[in-house]
């Protein structure tokens, strides 16, 4: 059996408009790596939220709580970097955030029969 993880979710620059700057060249990567990702970069004025989306077939799989069918997690993790502040010229920080995400979800998948 193979499955397909699709992804998706935001990119912000939490500086409020008419106080914070531009970002631009920010460019997104995934662990495990992605099949596919888009956007790779992006530009994010003051304010401004962005998504992304893609999609991969992960190798490792985690052991659930054994309380049902698609009790078992894959783990994914988005890092944002690179991007350089239109006023300061200074690169950000790397930002990452990760998440854990089940095979079914809850509810859809636990004491059912597989199709």
């Amino acid at each position: 059996m193979v499955v397909e993880v699709p992804f998706t979710g935001t990119v912000c620059n939490t500086t409020q408009p008419g106080f914070g700057e531009e970002v631009t060249g920010i460019g997104l990567s995934d662990n495990p790596a992605a099949n596919a990702l888009s956007p790779l970069t992006m530009d994010l004025k003051p304010g401004e939220c962005k998504p992304y989306t893609g999609n991969y077939f992960p190798s490792i799989i985690s052991a659930g709580d054994g309380t049902g069918a698609g009790r078992y997690f894959f783990a994914d993790t988005i890092t944002a970097s690179g991007g350089t502040g239109a006023i300061s010229k200074q690169v950000i920080a790397t930002a990452l955030g990760s998440v854990t995400c089940p095979i079914c979800p809850d509810g859809l998948c636990t004491g059912q029969p597989l199709p």
